[in-house]
């Protein structure tokens, strides 16, 4: 991005690279970009990051952007800066540097989101001085199953609250016991999203060292699904049930209806901690391999039709 020597846009952005990429991206989708869009300065300028050009600049480049994306239909509440991965994963010598960019993009346009995915060392107590400037929490799902704590503080503070695992290899994690499991693991913790470490890597088909954690495959054009991506699928599915459930329990309450969904409300708690109460207390990255954690394909289907009937019955009440 060509900018003067006082940091204003001094040119035309190239964005044939971005706008290929976009051009592939379905609407609906969620973009996370490491920083800003690089600024080319005038030959024989470079401002020190402390200079007032140097912040005229990264705020003309985030304007920029965020009005490019705009036009291509992606507003703020559609992307965010991602600008290190796993921050407290090392201790704390990365929360410096993470803290300088929140504050510097926060002073330069406020819309822009701020994403950081927490794992590792993170207690709630670390979390205070980032509160008004992440956007979006995805912590690590392993250290909300260890520290209640943790999940309290996000639910209350964070403006968007997700998780993830990257335990692994994925290759070796079971369909049911974790990838469906997954999706009522997300209903008990109430968070809006989860996701996991990696839909598709590299195009493979074997094992690599390091692990194989891709859960579909290429083979040309076509992409090749896998049972674990398949279960994940179901495990969305049951996250709607769920939802849908929840919402005609509301429903039911505001209508006078406050045995029925009573009874609903037991049902939905019941179903969500015989599928992954259990799971949620016993089985994380370091236990994962020495306990038995699947669940059996019945049990999933048992609790279904259950939830199926009482949305029915919640629906047809008088």
């Amino acid at each position: 991005m060509p900018v003067d020597a006082t940091g204003r846009l001094a040119g035309e952005p190239d964005w044939a690279h971005v706008d290929a990429s976009l051009a592939r991206v379905p609407g609906h989708f969620f973009l996370l970009w490491g920083a800003p869009p690089a600024r080319r300065w005038p030959e024989g300028v470079n401002p020190s990051e402390d200079s007032e050009a140097w912040f005229t600049g990264f705020k003309t480049a985030i304007d920029a952007l965020a009005n490019h994306l705009l036009e291509k239909g992606f507003p703020y509440d559609q992307w965010a800066f991602y600008p290190i991965d796993e921050p407290w994963n090392t201790g704390f010598q990365e929360i410096p540097r993470l803290k300088a960019f929140c504050e510097t993009v926060k002073r330069a346009n406020p819309q822009a989101q701020l994403y950081t995915d927490p794992a590792g060392l993170v207690r709630a107590e670390y979390l205070a001085e980032f509160k008004d400037l992440i956007d979006i929490w995805q912590p690590e799902l392993n250290i909300l199953k260890r520290d209640p704590a943790l999940v309290t503080w996000f639910q209350e503070n964070a403006r968007h609250f997700w998780t993830y695992e990257a335990m692994g290899p994925g290759r070796d994690l079971l369909p049911l016991g974790h990838y469906r499991a997954l999706g009522w693991s997300a209903w008990k913790l109430g968070v809006e999203g989860l996701g996991y470490w990696v839909y598709r890597g590299m195009d493979i088909w074997w094992p690599i060292e390091g692990g194989d954690y891709a859960i579909v495959y290429q083979n040309g054009e076509e992409v090749v699904p896998s049972r674990r991506w398949e279960a994940d699928r179901d495990g969305v599915e049951d996250y709607r049930a769920l939802h849908l459930l929840a919402h005609e329990i509301e429903v039911a309450r505001q209508a006078g209806r406050s045995a029925q969904a009573d009874e609903a409300q037991q049902l939905l708690d019941e179903a969500v901690n015989t599928l992954v109460g259990w799971h949620m207390e016993n089985v994380d990255e370091i236990t994962v391999m020495t306990k038995d954690y699947d669940i059996e394909l019945d049990v999933f289907q048992v609790w279904r039709a259950r939830i199926a009937a009482m949305i029915q019955r919640l629906r047809t009440a008088p």
